[in-house]
């Protein structure tokens, strides 16, 4: 049986002390080379003493350390071998740091950590999201009808599939797995399941079901069509749901929920103690004693020794008041000597208090 974490109406309204929620956060600005021009950071991993991540702008993989030196990335559009014409999602190797690119076709590709080799898979179920497991075997999300989750050997084989989607509308996410430790869990945001699942090389299972006091009907989700002057008919549901990544770590569980319905609009962010059983919901902007302007993105990109791995436009550094001799105010005022509004983007570790 899934494990629950309940959200409450009354949860909403609350504030809290930025302090009381954060206990710390460090910053990685990336260096900029003629050859390290980051456009954005869509999903980042971890292996050894580097960042290894996926910029969706530029349809490339960077390799920085964790100092944010520039080390190396992959940048090959194109139709050739060992090329792509895009990205769909991307995972590396725990032990080896081998890379394996998703593309936005039935290709699979994996490239040796120091670039110098790869090998291509064609033929593959269609691959929106991929993560891999410490045997060398493969997850992948999918919209294919027959399936939207697949296990795949090393040598991309089909080992499992299953948890086809019943209905047409599915809105499957490259961002549908996250991973703390040995351990693989994976949203299918379909509208009417927000079941997280645990996935092995042999099976997978329920993990968590996030259960709110509103909730939507998903056993009957036409009650929420509405009629539409442009499209005929859309999907309209006032109730509480998860949005965007899930992330998981030792500690929290943190992902967004949204809420239109009532006096309460908009995003926030679950922050879920697994220690003390509570749960915290705040949008940053509701955090009372932050840094003067201080912006944090709402969710985090992955899970990295217990912090939560995000990233900031350094516009969002450069705009921030500091008024404060804390620690982590200090730290935004030397980072802002660092950085001007054409540097590349700051990684963020945020370390949330239990």
């Amino acid at each position: 049986m899934a494990a629950k974490n309940t959200i409450k109406e009354s949860d909403f309204g609350k504030k809290y002390d930025f302090y009381d929620v954060i206990e710390d956060i460090e910053f990685v600005p990336l260096e900029m080379t003629d050859e390290s021009i980051v456009g954005g950071v869509t999903k980042i991993k971890f292996y050894k003493n580097y960042m290894i991540f996926w910029d969706g702008q530029t349809r490339s993989i960077f390799i920085f350390n964790d100092k944010g030196k520039y080390i190396r990335k992959i940048s090959r559009v194109g139709k050739g071998p060992g090329e792509y014409s895009g990205i769909s999602d991307f995972c590396v190797h725990p032990q080896t740091g081998m890379i394996t690119i998703a593309t936005n076709s039935r290709k699979i590709i994996t490239y040796s950590f120091d670039l110098k080799e790869f090998k291509e898979y064609n033929d593959v179920p269609y691959a929106v999201g991929i993560e891999q497991f410490n045997n060398g075997y493969y997850a992948i999300t999918s919209t294919q009808k027959e399936a939207n989750l697949y296990i795949l050997d090393a040598n991309m084989k089909i080992v499992h599939k299953g948890l086809a989607n019943p209905f047409q509308y599915t809105s499957i996410l490259n961002s549908s797995f996250t991973k703390f430790g040995d351990i693989i869990l994976c949203r299918l945001p379909t509208y009417y399941n927000d079941t997280i699942y645990q996935i092995t090389p042999n099976s997978f299972r329920p993990w968590r079901v996030p259960d709110f006091e509103v909730h939507p009907d998903y056993s009957n989700p036409t009650k929420y069509n509405e009629p539409d002057p442009q499209f005929g008919i859309r999907y309209n549901c006032p109730d509480m749901q998860m949005n965007g990544p899930y992330s998981e770590s030792s500690k929290f569980i943190t992902y967004g929920i949204k809420y239109p319905g009532g006096n309460v609009n908009g995003l926030m962010t679950v922050l879920y103690s697994k220690k003390n059983k509570t749960v915290k919901l705040f949008t940053y902007s509701r955090l009372e004693n932050r840094p003067f302007n201080l912006f944090l993105p709402q969710y985090g990109i992955q899970d990295n020794k217990g912090r939560i791995v995000t990233k900031m436009d350094p516009i969002f550094i450069l705009d921030c008041k500091i008024t404060k001799d804390d620690p982590i105010s200090l730290r935004i005022k030397e980072l802002k000597k660092q950085l001007n509004e054409e540097s590349n983007p700051v990684i963020t570790f945020i370390t949330y208090k239990e």
